[in-house]
Parts: structure tokens; sequence; C-alpha cells
């Protein structure tokens, strides 16, 4: 093998890491969000409203349906340093996994507060 074919496989090996890596984050904050609706209706909207329960698959289904309607505001990177655009790629990578948590815990805090 070459250095040119080899630095060739190591491009397309890191590549193929980088969209299954995608793909992965996609998958779990995805499901984090549905859990976390799910969880949040359970605790408030049943008890409250009436309605049936819902699963993580209906959740999941629901905050899709949310994200056809609703387009989050994109910011223009223009001006922006390589650095600052990568850590506020980073921060929001780490936002999307951490603020489904955030979102369950106040609310089961507030549920044990409210209705214990």
């Amino acid at each position: 093998m070459t250095r040119d074919s080899s630095d060739a496989a190591a491009e397309l090996i890191g590549c193929a890491a980088l969209v299954g890596g995608f793909v992965f984050l996609m998958m779990l904050t995805t499901i984090l969000n549905g859990w976390a609706i799910s969880v949040v209706w359970n605790m408030y909207a049943v008890p409250a409203l009436h309605v049936p329960s819902i699963g993580i698959i209906d959740a999941i289904g629901l905050s899709l349906l949310v994200t056809l309607f609703v387009h989050p505001k994109t910011d223009d990177d223009a001006g922006k340093s390589k650095e600052q655009k990568r850590k506020e790629w980073v921060m929001s990578i780490v936002l999307t996994i951490i603020l489904p948590l955030i979102v369950v815990g106040v609310a089961t805090f507030w549920h044990w507060y409210w209705f214990r």
C-alpha cells in the first residue's frame, strides 16, 4: 500500500466514523427526547386532562411532528472563526443530550413537591 492509498483509506474511515457518529447521535437524542416527553406527559397531562398515556414511540412521533412545524433559528456563520464554530457545535450537542434529562429532573421535582 502506498502512502497516498493509506491516506485515502484513513480519510474514508474518518468519514465513515463521522457519519456513523452522527447517526448514533441523532438516534440517541431522538430517544431521549421521546423519553422525556413521555415521562412529562404521563406525569402531568394524564392526571390533569384525563388523556391516555403515551409511550416513548408515541412521544417520538409527537416530537417529530412538532419539529416539522417549528423550524429552529439558525445563526449566520459568516465572520466566525473555526474554533468558535466548533465550540458552538459541541455546546449544541451537549445541550441536546442534557436538556431532556434536565426537563425530566425539574418535572419530577415539581411533581414530587406539589403532589406528595
